[in-house]
């Protein structure tokens, strides 16, 4: 395990420490910058959150996400586990200036300082690692993708200003941030590619445990208590598509929220993931295949308006 924490630089070895190994900067440092008349120095800055020192090495990046090099890990430690997979998707400290924050508009990975990992195209619920720690871990692998996603999510805030989706709950009022767009993050509508693959595990981990008849309730309150994020109740929406059953308990407080129901028509209307299916034909036959099963089931057609409108008339429950 400090094995693993070293590799993902969240853990400085002494050589890198001393200057002797890699391009590690302490915070503070000033870097020379280049810009287009002349240079100019920058502060280096701190590490983000549950991110690297350091850049990571590419080869261990890739063998950590795409694999079952971690599968030890997430067994004996899952908790190291974790911070690896996070620590290898979030960009390494960089020296901000404004040249490159416009450089960031078009690319929604560095825009939200997430790592390039180009492996994740196209987002799937079994790319990266994310599918492999629900089944070895779940617990773990839920808070992953929990905090996989509020990194990103706060990154957006922090660009796009203040948005949030309220909910109604038994202990008041719960907010969420994001807007329309992050609600999309789900199916891969202009989001970072890695985020939608973590929510598409979660999502297909639900399914597989609704299907098995086995309890998701507590996963459902683990995630809205312990999440701030907008993209987790789009996600559960879809999943209360697949068991409305869901929405007379657990995600009742998701039929509270009008930013929901105000999104739900649209993103039916214009598809969630246009851009993913106009780029399908370019992947394999079998990832064509794969692809279309998921964008075609049956429940993600249905209406949550008209569940929520069937539950208040016949469910005398809901009414309370």
């Amino acid at each position: 395990s400090d094995f693993a924490l070293r590799a993902c630089a969240r853990t400085l070895m002494p050589e890198v420490n001393a200057g002797v190994l890699g391009r590690y900067k302490p915070p503070g440092t000033q870097v020379a910058r280049r810009k287009l008349f002349g240079k100019h120095e920058a502060p280096m800055p701190k590490p983000w959150e549950h991110g690297p020192h350091y850049k990571v090495d590419d080869a261990f990046r890739k063998a950590s996400l795409f694999g079952i090099a971690l599968a030890p890990l997430m067994t004996q430690k899952p908790e190291v586990a974790k911070e690896v997979i996070l620590a290898v998707l979030i960009e390494e400290p960089r020296p901000r200036d404004c040249e490159r924050e416009r450089s960031y508009l078009l690319d929604d990975d560095r825009r939200l300082r997430l790592a390039r990992v180009h492996q994740f195209s196209p987002a799937f619920h079994d790319k990266g690692p994310f599918w492999l720690f629900f089944n070895i871990a779940p617990e773990r692998g839920t808070d992953c993708v929990i905090r996989r996603v509020a990194f990103a999510t706060d990154r957006w805030s922090e660009q796009a200003g203040p948005a949030t989706i309220t909910l109604l709950t038994g202990d008041g009022k719960r907010e969420y941030v994001g807007n329309s767009r992050l609600l999309g993050w789900y199916r891969g509508a202009v989001a970072p590619l890695a985020v939608t693959s973590a929510l598409m595990a979660l999502e297909e981990w639900l399914y597989r445990q609704i299907r098995e008849g086995k309890a998701v309730d507590e996963t459902f309150a683990t995630v809205l208590e312990r999440s701030h994020s907008a993209p987790f109740l789009a996600l559960f929406w879809e999943v209360g598509r697949f068991d409305p059953v869901l929405f007379k308990g657990v995600l009742r407080p998701l039929l509270s929220a009008a930013e929901l129901y105000d999104w739900e028509p649209r993103a039916l209307a214009e598809g969630l993931n246009k851009l993913g299916l106009v780029c399908l034909g370019l992947q394999p036959r079998h990832v064509q295949q794969q692809i279309c099963e998921w964008e075609g089931m049956q429940h993600r057609t249905r209406l949550v308006s008209q569940i929520a409108a069937h539950l208040l008339l016949f469910e005398p429950s809901m009414g309370e």
